[in-house]
């Protein structure tokens, strides 16, 4: 029964991923359509507003260069700009300036124009074009002219060539005009357009913004998206913006940005050739109506998803109980493999048999990893844990091992005295404390602490796990002791200890009776370094090292502190000591 319910599942499953799947790829093709459409007739219009005024430039341009005399003749240069002014109602003004500086303007709305003399001053943006004429056509950034009393566009054209240089051209286009421009436009496409100069300065837009605080506030420079108080502008490219998955575009790019709770969608395309950056035209729009589209795409899929659900109720309502019964031992197995034995419960009984009989048996297994878990667990208090380890691995028994090692051989100085001072409860915290603490500095440098004498600890390095470092590891646990037994009071006691360590072959093993072993290791190097620790109290050191271990650390880290003679060896050992340790 279950599996006739999930088959029907599935199928009621798959026909609604067909069906929703084929709408919403003919749904995304339709919007991006829209979309590119759209941004194609914006920025059509937009370069129908701009292309004029170039090409009224270029006819007056040619028009001087062919009746150069004119350009002398100041009463006929300005009925010819005046007219030029007619078929471009974007330009405010137009003038001409000779090599000679002479300027002739014609304002719109103005007198017919007039003639000066045009004078240079520091940071006028024409001067350096008057002094070399462009090659041709250029569009300046925009700016505030104080004589027209407008942000403007400036568009220069020489006049002449290089050949005969007669002159420069410029007309001015107000940014009023591209504004009421682009205004007509958002109101016929029925959402809020955006000129920007760049990626951040507000060339127009038909949002709210007061132009008048504009010019008196930012002068020669425009105004910043995060400047014209409007929020979607101030948005535009926050961090948080999101890609609109459904659009597949050519050369408009888009994104999407939640703002006070409603989802603003905003698209955008580069406009090059009117400035030395890029003039980016977009638009944006509020999700506050869905389109048709859209809303019956959503109806099909809510439908789809009830018939789903319905099912779905159905075959849970049959499966219920296996399910549960399956799901605890999928949660038993999943504790028992993340080692987690104690959250593993025991399964109850099933009266389904194949179910009853799996829970009897996976009862008896975590009962015997639980009682495995606590031999390891009470084994490891007395054994080291890598040793332990590889007791495990090796059914209880581990092979006498012979290797090039590094012992460290570690004493307190003074605990005879200090434990007459203490009651017994008190040296076994104090001990235990000291213990647990330069045990952990051993065995963060891979060390195994092998036997603890009395208040001595004897640890190696490099057996049972290989440390191709070994030696320097050892250096740095005993300088880790050092560090702890100066800095910190065990039972409100300071202890001070001292270290011996050193480098030779050794015989690792269990040794012992026959059902009682102790892992350890045996060797003339263990007994040099317990004798390097004895004569740290002679040399007034705290931790000594041997030649051998000296030569395995190598650097300058250490410095020789003498030479002393040892019992069956010819040659005399020489001492060190590390250089940044303090004496004695």
């Amino acid at each position: 029964m279950a599996g006739f319910g999930l088959t029907l599942l599935l199928g009621l499953g798959i026909s609604l991923y067909l069906g929703v799947s084929g709408a919403e790829k003919n749904t995304r093709s339709l919007l991006s359509r829209l979309v590119q459409n759209t941004m194609d007739t914006l920025v059509g219009e937009l370069r129908g507003q701009l292309e004029p005024v170039e090409g009224q430039l270029r006819y007056l341009a040619d028009y001087l260069a062919e009746q150069p005399h004119i350009q002398h003749d100041t009463k006929a240069l300005k009925y010819l700009l005046a007219g030029a002014l007619a078929p471009t109602p974007q330009v405010l003004g137009i003038g001409f300036f000779d090599l000679d500086r002479r300027m002739t303007y014609v304002e719109r709305g103005g007198e017919v124009g007039f003639a000066a003399l045009w004078q240079e001053r520091p940071g006028r943006r024409l001067d350096p074009y008057l002094k070399s004429l462009p090659t041709g056509l250029i569009w300046l950034q925009p700016t505030w002219s104080a004589r027209l009393g407008h942000q403007v566009v400036p568009v220069l054209m020489p006049v002449g060539g290089e050949a005969r240089p007669a002159g420069l051209l410029v007309a001015a286009i107000t940014i009023e005009a591209l504004s009421a421009f682009l205004q007509q436009l958002a109101t016929r496409e029925g959402l809020e357009l955006f000129l920007l100069y760049g990626r951040d300065a507000v060339l127009s837009q038909t949002g709210p913004v007061d132009d008048g605080a504009r010019t008196a506030s930012f002068g020669d420079a425009l105004p910043q998206l995060t400047e014209v108080g409007n929020p979607a502008l101030s948005h535009l490219w926050s961090a948080q913006s999101r890609p609109v998955d459904w659009l597949s575009l050519q050369d408009v790019k888009g994104h999407r940005l939640r703002i006070e709770g409603i989802t603003h969608f905003y698209f955008y395309r580069e406009l090059a050739g009117y400035a030395d950056v890029p003039w980016l035209l977009g638009g944006y729009l509020k999700q506050v109506a869905m389109p048709d589209e859209i809303r019956r795409l959503l109806m099909m899929a809510g439908a789809g998803l009830v018939l789903i659900l319905a099912g779905l109720g159905g075959v849970a309502w049959l499966s219920r109980r296996i399910g549960a019964s399956v799901t605890r031992i999928q949660a038993g197995f999943e504790a028992i493999g993340n080692g987690k034995l104690a959250q593993a419960r025991p399964l109850a009984a099933s009266r389904i048999r194949e179910l009853d009989r799996l829970a009897r048996a996976f009862n008896q297994m975590l009962k015997g990893l639980r009682e495995n878990e606590r031999v390891r667990r009470l084994l490891g208090q007395y054994v080291p844990a890598q040793v332990a380890r590889e007791l495990m691995q090796h059914e209880g028994t581990l092979a006498a091992k012979q290797t090039r090692a590094t012992i460290l051989f570690c004493d307190l100085e003074g605990f005879t005295a200090l434990s007459e001072q203490l009651e017994p409860a008190a040296i076994v915290t104090l001990l235990n404390g000291y213990f647990s603490a330069a045990v952990a500095a051993i065995e963060a440098e891979g060390g195994l602490v092998t036997q603890f004498q009395g208040d001595a600890i004897l640890a190696i390095f490099n057996v049972p796990q290989p440390l191709p470092d070994h030696a320097q590891r050892a250096l740095a646990a005993a300088l880790a002791i050092q560090r702890l037994t100066d800095e910190r009071l065990f039972e409100g006691h300071r202890l001070r200890c001292r270290v011996g360590i050193n480098t030779g072959e050794v015989v690792a093993g269990s040794v012992g009776a026959e059902d009682r072993l102790s892992y350890t290791v045996h060797g003339d190097a263990v007994n040099l370094a317990a004798r390097l620790e004895a004569l740290n109290k002679e040399w007034r050191t705290r931790i000594l090292l041997s030649e051998a271990s000296a030569q395995a650390i190598g650097g300058s880290v250490l410095r020789v502190v003498g030479e002393v003679a040892v019992r069956g060896r010819r040659q005399r050992e020489r001492l060190y000591t590390p250089v940044a340790l303090q004496p004695g």
